[in-house]
């Protein structure tokens, strides 16, 4: 019994649960959920397209995952293994690559369904601003997979370089060569547990003993994820050219083949989950494109859902 196969298990359960969520919402009110006028009527057919992606994309995956799998039990009978399905430390880093746009699409899919609630006005059990707080909360989640996702990566390139590369390497790439990886996942640890916690606070307030103005301290709040989202912008970029660097080592692409063609995926869904929701938040956009906040949210979400499948082809095809 390997980890790989609870993952994909539950994986396919949070896959069902979250298009079974989407089917409710868009009959919830039959035509005036499912034709609303809430939203430009381009958004509301790329955001059903964006379902049917994110279907083609997990079908893709899952394929892709028992290739990959076959393909190790082959080699590991082929070299006299006793467990042909323990996975090594390299497909292991492989099967988190492969699942990662999987994870993404699941929460993707999940924020879509919230924010049509939010649009059609059919809210959820708690309201509003639960729903808002729940569609914000569900692509935290899928964050905080992918920066557990670099870290492993990160910590097997540094296995192989400190297997195949002399002392000397060793010390400058211990000393230089990760620090914007690590401070990239450090950092989005840390923003994702605070903005998970404010957004529940903000969406919970009968949490609070009787007599606790929250409303008082949101603006600081709000700051705080401000600022905290400009450095993390920064630090995205550090962090992709740092994967960069690594993953063109040669005792890496030794080790890996090639590593930068496996990681591409990862990349872009690093720099589009950070990037692409300040894009079409802008006034300019938003004009352009006759989007307000919520239909900005919806946007992103939708896009995210694409983009994944692009990934998984991607993935698929190196």
């Amino acid at each position: 019994f390997q980890w790989y196969v609870v993952l994909f298990t539950g994986l396919t359960i949070v896959t069902a649960w979250t298009y079974i969520n989407n089917v409710r919402v868009l009959f919830a009110k039959g035509e005036n959920s499912w034709m609303t006028d809430e939203m430009p009527s381009w958004l509301r057919v790329l955001s059903k397209a964006g379902l049917v992606a994110g279907f083609i994309t997990f079908v893709l995956l899952m394929a892709h995952f028992f290739e990959d799998v076959r393909k190790g039990r082959r080699w590991r009978l082929q070299h006299n293994q006793k467990f042909v399905y323990a996975a090594s430390k390299r497909q292991d880093m492989v099967l988190w690559v492969i699942a990662m746009p999987g994870i993404f699409t699941a929460m993707a899919v999940q924020s879509t369904a919230r924010m049509w609630m939010v649009i059609v006005k059919s809210y959820g059990e708690y309201g509003k601003v639960v729903d808002l707080a729940l569609y914000q909360e569900n692509l935290d989640l899928a964050a905080g997979c992918q920066f557990y996702v670099v870290f492993v990566f990160s910590r097997l390139c540094w296995q192989f370089i400190k297997e195949r590369s002399s002392e000397e390497t060793q010390t400058i790439v211990k000393y230089a060569g990760f620090q914007g990886v690590h401070f990239w996942v450090i950092l989005g640890i840390f923003r994702a547990v605070f903005d998970f916690c404010f957004r529940y606070a903000n969406a919970h307030p009968e949490i609070f003993p009787e007599g606790f103005h929250l409303d008082v301290y949101m603006p600081e709040f709000a700051k705080v994820s401000q600022k905290l989202q400009d450095y993390f912008t920064v630090l995205t970029v550090l962090c992709v050219y740092n994967m960069f660097l690594i993953c063109s080592f040669k005792d890496v692409v030794d080790a890996l083949g090639n590593a930068n063609q496996k990681f591409t995926g990862m990349r872009m869904l690093i720099i589009l989950g950070q990037l692409q929701p300040q894009v079409v938040q802008m006034p300019l956009v938003q004009r352009a494109l006759n989007l307000n906040e919520n239909t900005g949210k919806l946007l992103h979400s939708t896009l995210l859902t694409v983009e994944c499948l692009i990934v998984v082809i991607f993935n698929y095809k190196s």
